[in-house]
């Protein structure tokens, strides 16, 4: 099967890397654009604070506060909305590389973007409510079993009195432990909802259902599949990471990082794809 993904991967990487590349480009250009009417306007007032001050040109003092008031809510306006779209083309993406993985796996003569993507759009309130429900699910999980073991923590803490710094540490670094592996857990029983959704047209409820169904007896080996890849773009990214830290040049350091994360991320997709068919196979 790893195989297989990296065959899919290297064999159409330029269509697996465009939709990553456009919405990187889309992004940029919202912060960069925002970013730059701040600081021209920032750069104007400046400069004729500076003007007044170099000519002894009598002038109204300018109000930084108001003008504070102004400028940064507009940075983060721009910066909020690119991460906004980031979030809703990403859940777009993946359902849209999910359906041309499946088009290539399943021997679709003429696998399209295009398609995939139309496919991908009329599946994005599914993708959407499932997304939010696996975070409530998970921040649910965990705040009350944080809460629960953080309840005789402090019973053990009282008993061993507050001056016991050693303990609370302890207590503190085993709740966090804790927490880290219920995430890892239930994430990994959520791995195929993005597949359930978009090859099997299930609601977001019910992907959530079909994803714990399918994985439920083949957790570690999803669990392992998902270390693999992250082993694998690790590298990837890790020698990306030195080339581009050979650029001085920060707007070329940060093309090559993009390209990288272009190159990486359709791997998951393309690999979870295609155990979820294996899923399918075993237990049906």
């Amino acid at each position: 099967m790893l195989k297989l993904t990296f065959t899919y991967w290297a064999r159409k990487l330029p269509y697996f890397m465009l939709p990553y590349l456009l919405i990187s480009l889309i992004s940029t250009l919202i912060i960069f654009g925002t970013l730059a009417a701040v600081g021209f306007d920032l750069g104007f007032l400046l400069g004729v604070s500076y003007a007044t001050f170099l000519h002894h040109i009598p002038s109204l003092p300018i109000d930084w506060e108001t003008q504070w008031q102004t400028i940064l809510p507009t940075m983060f306006a721009g910066i909020a909305t690119a991460i906004l779209i980031t979030a809703f083309f990403k859940l777009i993406i993946q359902g849209m590389l999910v359906k041309y993985t499946a088009d290539l796996h399943q021997g679709v003569e003429k696998p399209s973007l295009k398609d995939s993507f139309s496919h991908a759009l009329s599946r994005f309130l599914p993708l959407l409510g499932a997304t939010i429900l696996m975070i409530l699910i998970i921040l649910g999980i965990v705040v009350a079993v944080g809460i629960g073991i953080m309840h005789v923590l402090a019973l053990i803490f009282t008993s061993a009195g507050t001056g016991n710094v050693l303990l609370i540490i302890a207590g503190v670094l085993i709740v966090l432990l804790i927490m880290i592996v219920l995430i890892i857990i239930i994430t990994t029983y959520f791995r195929v909802i993005t597949q359930s959704i978009m090859l099997e047209d299930s609601g977001a409820v019910q992907s959530l259902k079909r994803s714990w169904y399918l994985v439920k007896g083949r957790w570690w080996l999803t669990f392992l599949l998902g270390i693999v890849i992250a082993i694998v773009t690790g590298i990837i990214v890790a020698i990306g990471g030195a080339i581009a830290s050979l650029a001085d040049i920060f707007i070329v350091s940060m093309v090559i990082s993009t390209i990288i994360n272009a190159i990486i991320s359709p791997i998951e997709i393309i690999a979870f794809t295609l155990w979820f068919f294996d899923l399918k196979a075993i237990k049906g």
